[in-house]
C-alpha cells in the first residue's frame, strides 16, 4: 500500500475560541490544523512548525494581527508563508492595511466553508511555486559561475545554422554582449533565453502571468527582493 501523503500544515491565530473550533471543523479533514490564541504564541509556533499557510485575526489582545504579519515578513524563515487575514473587520481601510503588511488574502467573518477551503488550497499551491522559484534564484549565480561559457556558445552554435563568420563572432562574444551579438546573427532574444535556461538546467518563463502580479498573489518577500510592485488593475 502506498504511503499516504502528508497533509499541509495550517496555523490559525485567533483569540476567539469559537472561531478556532469552527475553522478546525472546516479544515481539519484536509489539513493539519494548529491554533494559537494570541500573536506572540502564534509567532513562536510559526517558527517551530513551519506551516504552509497562516490564518490570522486582526483584533487580538497584546499583539494585533498587523504586527504579527509584519514580524512574519521580517523573518527570513517565515517571510514566504502566505498569510490570509480572517477577520470581522472587513472595511476597505483594514483590507488595505492588511495587504500593506504582507497579507496574501483577506476574508471576512463569517466565512463560507467552501470559499475558505478554496483560498487556503490556492495559496498553498502558490506558496510551493514561489518557494521553488526562490530556491532556484538563490542557486542561479552559483550555477552560472560554474558553467562553461565557451561550452555554452558551442552549444548555441550547434542549435542554429551559422556560417563560419557567424560561429566565429559568437565564439568571441563576451557575456555582456551575448544578446546583442545573437540579435545581429538573427537569433531572437526569446530563443537565446531558452538556450540559456536549457543549458543551465533552469525553468524558462517567457513572462509573468498577469494573475500572479495582482495584489496578494505574489509574496511580499519576493517583491521586496526583486523590486516588484504588485498591482490590482484587472485589465493588466
Amino acid at each position: 500500500m502506498a504511503e499516504s501523503r502528508k497533509k499541509p500544515r495550517v496555523l490559525y491565530i485567533d483569540d476567539d475560541e469559537s472561531q478556532r473550533a469552527l475553522v478546525h471543523k472546516f479544515l481539519s479533514t484536509s489539513y493539519d490544523l494548529f491554533t494559537a490564541e494570541e500573536g506572540a504564541k502564534g509567532l513562536e509556533m510559526a517558527s517551530k512548525i513551519s506551516p504552509d499557510l497562516i490564518l490570522l485575526d486582526i483584533n487580538m489582545p497584546g499583539m494585533d494581527g498587523y504586527e504579527v504579519c509584519s514580524r512574519l515578513q521580517s523573518n527570513e524563515e517565515t517571510a514566504y508563508i502566505p498569510v490570509i487575514f480572517l477577520t470581522a473587520m472587513g472595511d476597505e481601510q483594514n483590507r488595505a492595511r492588511a495587504f500593506s503588511v504582507g497579507a496574501a488574502d483577506f476574508l471576512v467573518k463569517p466565512v463560507d466553508r467552501k470559499l475558505l477551503a478554496e483560498k487556503v488550497d490556492a495559496h498553498i499551491v502558490t506558496k510551493s511555486s514561489w518557494k521553488d522559484l526562490k530556491q532556484e534564484r538563490e542557486t542561479w549565480y552559483e550555477r552560472v559561475q560554474s558553467s562553461d561559457f565557451l561550452g555554452f556558445k558551442e552549444y548555441v552554435a550547434a542549435q542554429v545554422e551559422l556560417d563560419a563568420e557567424g560561429k566565429y563572432r559568437l565564439s568571441k562574444a563576451a557575456p555582456e554582449e551575448l544578446y546583442k551579438v545573437a540579435a545581429e546573427l538573427g537569433i531572437e532574444e526569446a530563443v537565446m533565453s531558452r538556450f540559456i535556461a536549457k543549458y543551465l538546467g533552469l525553468s524558462y518563463v517567457s513572462g509573468i502571468d498577469p494573475d500572479s502580479i495582482r495584489l496578494g498573489a505574489m509574496p511580499t518577500a519576493f517583491c521586496r527582493a526583486n523590486k516588484v510592485v504588485p498591482v490590482t488593475n484587472p485589465d493588466l
